[in-house]
């Protein structure tokens, strides 16, 4: 081994090591993941919720507390009511019961009221993630090949409904001396990066059921894009039922064993 194999073996352990802590600390953060403690997936109409009933009508979704509760706003103003308007998702406005946030998701048509708690116990009592062992065979060089691939991917979502997402291509590579083809999609969640959802061999056994996710950087001047899938994640509904996320496209399901990246938790939802 040179000198240079050596070092290059090194920042890759290196680099590893920095992307699983960072992996770690979003999840136990103050409103991670493993912060969510309720999901009240809404109806049109009147909604019994856990702090009072939630509207969904037209779009537009209203709470109405219950007389007993006291909430605030963002900027800490006591509030009776709370609304979002049609169109609004994702990071707020909240309204606060206690230590509780309560906040919208919208996956199409579908609205869901989701809860986090710092003090849940899957945050505080989180045992840690587990892995696969670093492997650089699992490191690899795709092809974006535009020519044949879909301009859109059909996601089937968790609230039950199915979204669109713009492909940009098909990522052709070899693995394990086998050629294969994935779809990835560009995300609202990361509109700058290519978003990948995989099965393979190992799905339902020692990796995740439902697929891992992987982020990649676009394609470079020359249509080359780094797939390292040490850097497979579990979506959030592995770790908790309260999520709703995205399910592996029929495309996207490779015939080899990938170990490397993240395993099934010890207790899996979904």
């Amino acid at each position: 081994m040179t000198n240079d194999d050596g070092e290059g073996r090194r920042l890759f352990h290196d680099e590893l090591r920095r992307w699983r802590a960072a992996r770690t600390q979003r999840l136990i953060s103050e409103w991670g993941w493993l912060s969510l403690v309720a999901r009240f997936v809404l109806s049109p109409g009147d909604n019994e919720i856990d702090v009072g009933t939630a509207a969904f009508r037209d779009g537009d979704v209203s709470v109405t507390l219950r007389s007993d509760v006291v909430a605030h706003d963002e900027h800490g103003q006591e509030v009776r009511a709370h609304r979002w308007a049609a169109g609004s998702s994702g990071g707020g406005p909240y309204f606060f019961v206690g230590p509780r946030r309560y906040e919208l998701l919208r996956q199409g048509e579908r609205a869901a009221i989701r809860v986090r708690d710092p003090n849940a116990p899957s945050r505080s009592g989180f045992a840690g993630l587990r892995f696969f062992e670093p492997d650089e065979r699992f490191r690899v060089v795709a092809q974006l090949v535009r020519a044949g691939a879909p301009a859109s991917i059909p996601l089937g979502q968790g609230l039950g409904g199915v979204l669109d997402h713009p492909c940009p291509g098909a990522l052709v590579f070899t693995l394990l001396g086998q050629q294969h083809r994935l779809l990835p999609v560009i995300d609202d969640d990361a509109p700058g990066q290519y978003f990948l959802i995989f099965k393979d061999a190992t799905s339902g056994g020692a990796s995740y059921g439902a697929g891992r996710f992987l982020y990649l950087e676009p394609a470079n001047q020359h249509g080359e894009v780094e797939l390292d899938f040490n850097r497979a994640f579990n979506p959030p509904c592995a770790l908790t039922e309260y999520a709703a996320c995205p399910v592996a496209p029929p495309e996207n399901r490779l015939q080899v064993a990938v170990t490397a990246g993240e395993r099934s938790p010890p207790t899996a939802h979904g």
